[in-house]
Parts: structure tokens; sequence; C-alpha cells
């Protein structure tokens, strides 16, 4: 379906509404809405003028929004403020990861991961960040205090001297100049 001057709807089952608004070829199950939006790839969203969603399954959500990679959800641009009205809840791991020393600590999708452990821990990594501005909850249920190895190894930037005291949580961003997790102060 296309309405709008210029707009366009090659894909299967797509839709694109507004001037100049394109769901391309690919786009199967694509979606342009706005002047100038474009989906070019399957289940790709596009809404805002001048939005761009052309990876597989991404969304593109404001004026001039573009998703960058496949599975992705992109709001405004690095131009504007995003707000969230009502707060923002962060998923969080099923079930806590019990630790060892030396353990490394890895999730794949949550932004909240737990954590237990039966004594007091040193050495513990933190998986690399996939991007810069990444940001990661770690909830220590255990009663015990959980110590990073060195920076270069445990991927955080004061290593050793961040410790996770028992029954408390932290708060990493991560930094994709220098390749480490900051603590939030």
């Amino acid at each position: 379906m296309a309405a709008g001057e210029g707009a366009t709807a090659q894909g299967f089952q797509s839709a694109a509404v507004g001037q100049g608004a394109s769901a391309g070829i690919s786009a199967s199950g694509g979606v342009a809405l706005g002047q100038g939006a474009q989906s070019g790839a399957q289940n790709a969203t596009a809404i805002g003028s001048g939005a761009t969603s052309g990876y597989t399954s991404s969304t593109a959500l404001g004026h001039g929004a573009g998703a960058t990679a496949a599975h992705q959800v992109v709001l405004g641009t690095s131009a504007e403020d995003v707000i969230i009205p009502g707060g923002m809840v962060l998923s969080e791991t099923a079930t806590p990861a019990t630790l060892v020393n030396a353990s490394t600590m890895t999730w794949t999708g949550p932004a909240v991961i737990t954590v237990t452990a039966a004594g007091a821990l040193t050495g513990l990594i933190l998986a690399a960040g996939t991007v810069g501005g990444q940001a990661l909850r770690v909830i220590n249920e255990s009663a015990f205090t959980l110590t990073f190895a060195a920076a270069g190894t445990s991927n955080v930037a004061d290593g050793v001297s961040d410790v996770i005291a028992a029954l408390t949580a932290r708060d990493f961003v991560w930094d994709s100049n220098t390749s480490l997790w900051y603590r939030l102060a």
C-alpha cells in the first residue's frame, strides 16, 4: 500500500505513507511512514520525516533517525534528547550466574545481570561492551564482595579498585574510545 505524492511500496505486504515515502522491493513487511521515510529491508520500520531503516527487523523512529544494524531500535538522532515519560525498565537475566574467582560476567541481551557467589571473589572480568554508551547493571545477590581483575584483564577502568559490596548493585557504561567499562559514581 502506498499513499502520498511519490510514495512507493514495492515489497510484499509493505506500506509507505507520506510524500516520497518508500518501502523498497526488499522490504517485505516493511513500513515507511512520514515524508521521505525509507524502509529497505524485510520487516524494517521507519517512522518520521526522513527516517531510514535498511536492515532486517530494525526500527528507526523520529525525524532523521537511522537504523544501522539488523534488529536495532533507534530513537531520534544524536542531536536530540529522547524523553520517556513514566521511566524505563531494563530487562534482567532470569537466573543469577554463580561466579567463582576469575569468572567472566557475560550477557546475551539483558541490561541487568544478576550474580551470586559462595565466597568473596577476586579477578572477575566483565565481558566487553558492544557500542559506546552502552549501559549495564550488575546485581550482587550474594553475601560476599566481588572484586574485578586489573583493567587490562577485567575490561573495567578502575580494575582491582572496583569492588561490588555484598547485596548491592553497580552501574557501568562502556567507553568505545578506551574499550573499558566505567562505573557510575
